[in-house]
């Protein structure tokens, strides 16, 4: 053992090096997934476009359809449920933007509610049925008017929701109190430009943490492994972490994406298999299956932490398939069945020794430690086999 690694020698001594790191997520919230995939941000615009307020009333009215569903019908109370939503499910959007996205679009729905909007199967109208302006549309307008905050004109953060009584009667005569918003607004404008450039350097060319390219990241590799000697075949310290990226979107292609992050605890160099298994559930009987499975060796040096990318087809071959495997009627079950995502699992190996486990519920990782054909192995692949059918169909 080489003498330079005191630190890590500490952290091996905690965490020894037979030890399986675990972590488990909560169950997720399917209402909170759904409202997610509506709200895709809009992105800044160049400049103002005038017609933005119109590209967005749909999103608006999808968005506190759901949260009004949701807080009617003993699901989680709409705020809380937009907060999942974003906190979740949308990794895409920063704690700022997040922030605010949350702020006005829950007074959006207060104020939805306080003027009569919903109807009797809690769909958002935009018709006011109480108060003075009872039988009129809502208005929307921009928080800060557009000539102070052109980047926003389709961002639902500046957007707010009133009566017409309430509206501006000039669209730029905004008052102070709206005003001091821009601040905001100008802080989320930097968080969203640094996340973009982040995700650019990211799609750049594959290096690791510390810019060494993959081939210069492999040869550091072997010549650790080789001083390491013997200790680098025991099993190693592995903590391991999961979290969903995406959710299907247009953007990229309609599928989920998740990311395992590893970090070797050992005082060694060590190379392990890592298994992602992403698993779905049908929509009628909420049958699990199989998304996608891969295994694939991942070399990490001491101490080191990397992070892999892993993502499903696109949300409709899942779709045709799980209706198959279901026998869903074409006329009047398929045309309203969705895919679902239902976990994640992911699982760390050195040679027969598990190392790491994480899943995204504890269902999920109950199944890792089934073996009498209950557990993961014995979900169905619908990824591989379009004509399986669900037993007793």
């Amino acid at each position: 053992m080489t003498a330079h690694r005191p630190l890590l020698l500490i952290l091996a001594s905690v965490l020894s090096a037979g030890s399986c790191a675990w972590a488990v997520k909560p169950k997720e919230d399917p209402a909170a997934q759904d409202l997610a995939n509506t709200l895709r941000p809009a992105g800044l615009t160049a400049k103002a476009d005038p017609g933005g307020l119109n590209a967005v009333k749909k999103q608006i009215a999808d968005a506190l359809t759901k949260m009004e569903k949701s807080n009617v019908n003993g699901g989680p109370g709409a705020e809380q449920l937009v907060n999942t939503a974003y906190t979740t499910f949308r990794p895409d959007v920063g704690p700022a933007h997040r922030s605010a996205l949350v702020a006005s679009l829950s007074a959006m729905w207060r104020e939805a509610r306080a003027l009569g909007c919903f109807d009797d199967k809690e769909q958002f109208t935009g018709k006011i049925t109480k108060g003075q302006n009872a039988g009129m549309a809502v208005t929307y307008e921009y928080i800060v008017p557009l000539d102070k905050a052109p980047e926003f004109s389709k961002d639902l953060a500046n957007i707010r929701l009133v009566s017409p009584y309430k509206a501006r009667v000039q669209k730029d005569a905004a008052s102070d109190r709206d005003l001091a918003f821009l601040n905001t607004l100008n802080a989320i404008s930097r968080e969203v430009k640094g996340m973009a450039n982040i995700k650019k350097m990211e799609n750049g060319p594959k290096t690791n943490a510390v810019g060494q390219t993959l081939a210069e990241a492999k040869k550091i590799f072997e010549k650790e492994m080789k001083e390491d000697g013997a200790a680098a075949l025991e099993k190693p310290s592995i903590v391991l972490k999961g979290n969903m990226l995406a959710t299907p979107a247009k953007a990229n292609g309609n599928k989920w994406q998740v990311q395992a992050e590893l970090q070797n605890l050992s005082a060694h160099a060590t190379e392990v298999d890592i298994e992602v298994l992403i698993v779905g559930s049908t929509h009628k009987y909420r049958k699990n299956y199989v998304m996608m499975e891969r295994k694939q060796k991942v070399q990490l040096r001491e101490g080191e932490n990397t992070k892999l990318k892993f993502e499903t087809n696109d949300k409709g071959f899942y779709k045709s398939r799980s209706d198959d495997y279901e026998k869903l009627d074409p006329k009047k079950e398929r045309p309203k069945s969705v895919a679902h995502y239902r976990g994640t699992i992911f699982r760390v190996t050195h040679g027969k020794d598990v190392c790491a486990v994480y899943a995204t519920d504890d269902g999920l990782q109950s199944m890792i430690t089934v073996d009498d054909g209950a557990g993961y192995k014995a979900l169905p692949k619908l990824y591989l086999d379009a004509k399986l059918t669900m037993p007793g169909k």
